[in-house]
């Protein structure tokens, strides 16, 4: 588990964060506002990687790096990235 892993959801429609879970748990990665879950960082990648195609003002809030996707320091979200998820359909 890492405790510093927070990263924004990338589902439409959420201003979430997505943290690590404890490996007892039994999923490693979960939001904290949808609740969705992903069983691995790669398939957390993949969701990224699609709301970015889908959503290309995300990844405002993301950077790539050689293990996969990481979170942009707050301080450096776009001021209205809430607000332009808040738009997005549902689905």
């Amino acid at each position: 588990m890492n405790p510093d892993f927070k990263i924004r959801c990338p589902l439409p429609h959420c201003t979430g964060w997505v943290t690590q879970l404890p490996p007892e748990d039994g999923a490693l990665f979960m939001c904290d506002d949808c609740g969705q879950v992903w069983e691995t960082q790669a398939e957390l990648d993949v969701t990224i990687a699609e709301i970015i195609e889908r959503f290309p003002y995300r990844a405002g809030v993301y950077r790539q790096t050689e293990s996969g996707f990481a979170a942009v320091p707050e301080a450096e979200e776009p001021a209205d990235y809430e607000a332009q998820v808040l738009q997005e359909p549902w689905a």
